[in-house]
This record gives C-alpha cells, structure tokens and sequence, in this order.
C-alpha cells in the first residue's frame, strides 16, 4: 500500500514530534539530576560550615573545662572576665556556664539577643580532675555555651544559599528554624547536620529550573550537526599532520623517523621467517649541479622522478624512504641470499640510465649505493651508518656503481654493473 504525500508528511511528522519530544524529555532529565547532585553539594557545604562553627565553639567550652581544672580558685568574676576578652568581636556569643558537682558554678551573659532572636545552647560534658588535689576525685561538669541561632545560621551562609536554593531546616523537635515544612515533601536532597546533643535536618532543591524547549532541542541537533562537521576536519587535519610528520613533503615517501619504524618491523618478522634483510643507502651522483644551474624548481622535479622510479624497483612489501636532500634508503625484506639484493641495485641501476625530464631540460644522473645485510638484531642507526659508509666508498671508487659493506676496508669489493662491463668488454 502507498501512502499519500499527506500520510507520508504527517508519518514523517509525527515521528519527528516523537523525537524531538524523546530528546526533550531526556534532556529534562538530565538537568534535573545534574540540578540534584549541585544541591546535594550545596547543602554539604552548609553542613560543614554550620559544623565547623558550632565545633569552634565547643572548643571553647572544652578550653574553659581545661581553665577551670588547672586554676580551681577562680573567682566567678575572673570567669566572666575571661570570656569577655574570649567572646571580643564574637557576633555569635551570648552566654557560658560551667557548673557540676563539687565544682563553683561560673555564669556569663553577654548582651541579650534582639527581639525575636534565639538561642542555641550546646552543652559539653567534661570529666575535672582539680588541679592542685592530688589524689582528689574527678568531678563531673557541664558546660554550656549560647550562642545566638540567627546570626549563627547568617554566618554559616544560609541566606546567601538561598537565593540559589529553596531551603528548609528543622531541628529534631520538628520545630522549622528556616524555610518552609512544605519543602521536604518535593526536597531533591535532605542530609543531617549534627549537634553534640541530637541533630538538624536541613533539606533543600533548586529554584524553578529553566525547562528545554523544542527550539532548544533543535539549536542542540544543529550544534551537534556543527561539531560532528567540525570533529571530521579536525580528524581528516589531524590524519594529514601525522602523515607530514611521517613522510617525506616533496615526494611522499617515509622520512627517517618512518624508516626506523619500519626497519624495526622488519627485523621483528625477519626472526619469525629466518629470511634475511638488507639495507640499501642511495646518494644521487652530480645532483648539485641541476639545483645549481638550473633552480630548485627542476631538481624539485628531478627528486620526485626518482622516487617513482625507486617505487618502481622494489616489492610492495619493501619500503623506499628520503632521508635527506638527495639521499634514499631502500629496505629490502624476505631476501634469501645476497644475489636478490644485487639484483635489486642492478635495477636501480638501470632505472638511471633514462634521462629525467624537467621542462625543456633532459638530466642523465647516476647514483651511488652502499648494501649492508642486517641481522635481526642490529641496531637501526648502526646499520644505516654501515650502509652509508658502503655508499661513500662505492663514490670514492668511481659512483654509478654499489658495494657491499665490510669491517675491513680492504675486503670491500667494487660490484660494476652489468651494463657498464660489457661495454668495457667490448671497448
């Protein structure tokens, strides 16, 4: 059955409206529990300052214990004078008492909280032992600080967090000291603040949030449409620079740091198959001259040339690499005996003898080669220098020609081409 361009439109619709509305509910979702983790951290960190200020002051009741215990004789007035000078710029304290059995009681009261104002008292239990009544007792004393409950909520940042958050906050009598008991029935995260005697319960959630909208939704297709744009060029940018950095920009072959790597491959499969492989280092003969007389536009054009032509004289498998101005390196792999990598330098050879074209211009160049069989385990740049040595000998004794590489000088043997001793044979 063929649906109508009007069913086609509205199934294409409906099914757009689905996604769109999944996409805003799932979105919906997201924000509320990422709306629900950032309360939950908001109310920790209420929690910690309003524990951390109610310790400070529990401190100072163990303190005035303590000062009790080693001065037994201080008067309720020295007492009241202590915690003047302790309670100086103390917005928080209102009064202190320390009273227990076989212990003076001491009072201080501070200047009364405005109307309206509570107070919280915490009370510490401390074990006394007198000082200077050896062998005495330890007596039992209480010590309660009151400290005024608004000012201490203020300072633990309750209102400043509640401009962000709706927050309630009820102590263990059920009594509300803030917000609204509504609260806690749709609170998003509710979390106890402890108390020397009981506890708080401080809950809170986040002010109405902003909902996703389907324009929203949209804005969000097209951004990720953008970024998924923008993440292939990148990808395809950071491809093409991984290749510059491996390869050589002229002609495209593998450059040094490529030919250790290929090297060290080859030497790894060598172990596995007992073949052998050899290195194969090519200094181009009388390329100075081209770039000189006639610019580097045509010995440009010249390197690309012979870098085609190396391509062309070797298996797939080996690999062809610049590794400097007019210096190649070729890895011959899988080779069974020497002859095979001759042969491989007799076709180099060979590739040379046909002029490079550049522009109006015809070169005839040559090249010098220098072979070193490597064993699977010799190092990369030990053999690179042999092979480099090779190469400087087969120039010194005539270039246009390749040599093996030897630990004596005097075992390294000129290999002529074919081509160049049948024509001395014939002369």
């Amino acid at each position: 059955m063929r649906l109508s361009p009007l069913w086609s439109g509205m199934t294409v619709a409906v099914a757009i409206l689905l996604l769109v509305v999944s996409l805003n509910h799932y979105d919906q979702r997201r924000l509320e529990a990422r709306q629900q983790a950032e309360v939950a951290q908001e109310l920790r960190v209420l929690r910690a300052r309003i524990e951390g200020l109610l310790d400070k002051y529990l401190y100072l009741a163990a303190g005035l214990g303590a000062y009790v215990a080693t001065h037994p004789d201080v008067s309720p007035d020295e007492f009241a004078a202590l915690i003047q000078h302790l309670a100086q710029g103390d917005a928080l304290l209102r009064s202190a008492s320390l009273a227990g059995d076989s212990v003076p009681s001491y009072v201080y009261a501070a200047v009364p909280p405005p109307a309206g104002g509570e107070t919280l008292r915490l009370h510490l239990h401390l074990p006394l032992a007198l000082s200077g009544r050896a062998g005495g007792p330890t007596h039992q004393a209480l010590v309660e600080i009151g400290l005024d409950q608004p000012a201490l909520l203020t300072h633990a940042g309750l209102p400043a967090a509640s401009e962000r958050l709706l927050l309630v906050l009820r102590n263990e009598d059920g009594r509300i000291l803030a917000g609204t008991p509504e609260l806690f029935a749709d609170a998003q995260a509710e979390l106890a603040v402890m108390l020397p005697e009981g506890s708080w319960t401080l809950a809170g959630r986040a002010r109405p949030p902003v909902h996703a909208t389907p324009w929203q939704v949209w804005l969000g297709a097209v951004c990720a449409l953008l970024a998924g744009v923008l993440t292939w060029l990148l990808r395809r940018e950071q491809l093409h620079t991984r290749r510059l950095a491996l390869h050589d920009c002229l002609t495209g072959l593998p450059n040094r740091r490529l030919l250790q790597d290929r090297v060290q491959q080859a030497c790894t499969t060598a172990a596995r198959s007992g073949r052998r492989i050899a290195l194969m280092y090519l200094d181009l003969d009388n390329f100075k001259p081209v770039n000189d007389n006639y610019g580097h536009h045509a010995g440009d054009q010249v390197l690309r040339e012979v870098a085609l032509r190396l391509r062309g004289c070797v298996r797939r498998s080996d690999t062809v690499a610049r590794v400097s101005g007019d210096e190649f390196v070729l890895v011959l792999e899988e080779l069974a005996a020497a002859p095979e990598a001759e042969a491989v330098a007799d076709k180099v050879l060979a590739s040379f003898a046909r002029p490079i074209i550049s522009g109006e211009h015809a070169f005839v160049l040559g090249c010098s080669i220098g072979l070193v069989a490597m064993d699977p385990g010799c190092d990369v740049d030990q053999a690179l220098a042999r092979a480099d040595s090779a190469m400087y000998q087969a120039k010194r004794d005539g270039k246009n020609s390749y040599r093996w590489y030897s630990a004596e000088p005097e075992q390294l043997q000129l290999a002529v081409p074919a081509a160049v001793a049948c024509a001395c044979a014939g002369n």
